[in-house]
């Protein structure tokens, strides 16, 4: 089984061998990147379209070298055949394969009751075929997708499958709307009702808050990842200062069993040295089990360093505390 092209993975290697095997790596002009070559390669696979289509409406800036990458695609699984390998597309390509078999087909849907699929507004052409192959009346399928959040095409994910899905299904099929929204506030959704209701087709929907009206969301331009990093922690300081020393359920969430630190100061690189550089701290209760306590303990003066790795040297005190009877 193949890694996604990642440098120096297996995939990555075969694809610069294939090149070289072709001479294109010593051409006088300069050739496509490994991982662009890699990423036309898999949209081509996954939309399920030809080269020349791939290039023309995807890549357009390497659609002069079809000839050339028709022979690298070719080298490349040749070589994946030779060694007996598979890479990620391949899972989708050969599945596909495996369901135009009308036995075999029948003998794989049938050790399914249900099919439950999630995120389908970012499936692509290969994914969709597969879905129908296992369940061409749509008999015990559902799919859970939003069709304003289709964000995937570059990886050849294609909003129709989750506009068309009645379409494609027939009369039976039942669209169930869910509009009651959990996490933003109404101001927020307020602001995003409005753009999504630009789309001309689409599944009409209206959000609506559980949290109440919220702050009204403004609108800010920056100049770049580091300004953008730079007013996120400008504006949040207040309120985290203002916070410190209380239980992080009064501003988060508690945290059981696991303490996801990392989740809770987030990743952007340029966020947290936005926090370490105005030396802010954070102050975390989390309720623990007896076991855990325990746990915790015997790392002793192990878990300091931990900790520090962990939060990128963002300063963190836990409060660790007994867990309470619900």
């Amino acid at each position: 089984m193949l890694r996604r092209g990642r440098p120096g993975t297996w995939r990555t290697r075969t694809t610069r061998y294939a090149l070289h095997e072709q001479g294109l790596s010593k051409s006088d002009k300069r050739v496509p990147r490994k991982d662009t070559c890699l990423a036309i390669y898999s949209h081509r696979v996954n939309a399920q379209t030809s080269l020349a289509a791939t290039l023309t409406s995807v890549f357009p800036w390497c659609a002069e070298w079809e000839q050339e990458l028709t022979r690298l695609y070719c080298a490349y699984v040749d070589r994946k055949l030779a060694h007996q390998a598979l890479d990620y597309d391949d899972l989708l390509l050969y599945w596909h394969a495996m369901v135009q078999d009308a036995a075999l087909v029948e003998q794989i849907s049938a050790q399914f009751e249900q099919i439950l699929v999630n995120e389908y507004q970012d499936t692509n052409a290969l994914q969709a075929e597969i879905l129908q192959a296992l369940r061409p009346s749509g008999s015990g399928l559902t799919v859970v997708g939003d069709d304003a959040q289709s964000i995937h095409s570059f990886r050849a994910a294609s909003v129709e499958n989750i506009l068309g899905f009645p379409d494609r299904y027939g009369p039976a099929t039942s669209v169930l709307t869910l509009e009651e929204n959990y996490r933003s506030t109404q101001g927020v959704l307020d602001a995003a009702n409005a753009l999504i209701a630009e789309g001309q087709r689409q599944y009409r929907k209206t959000l609506r808050a559980k949290r109440g009206r919220g702050e009204r969301p403004r609108y800010v331009t920056v100049v770049d990842d580091q300004a953008q990093a730079d007013y996120v922690v400008a504006h949040v300081n207040p309120d985290l200062s203002a916070a410190r020393g209380i239980e992080i359920e009064e501003v988060e969430s508690t945290v059981e069993g696991d303490i996801d630190l990392q989740g809770f100061l987030g990743t952007d690189k340029s966020v947290r040295n936005g926090f370490q550089n105005i030396r802010m701290s954070f102050d975390i209760s989390v309720d623990l089990s007896d076991q855990e306590l325990q746990e915790l303990a015997q790392l002793g003066p192990t878990f300091s360093p931990v900790l520090d790795s962990l939060t990128k040297g963002v300063p963190v005190v836990v409060q660790a505390q007994r867990k309470r009877k619900k």
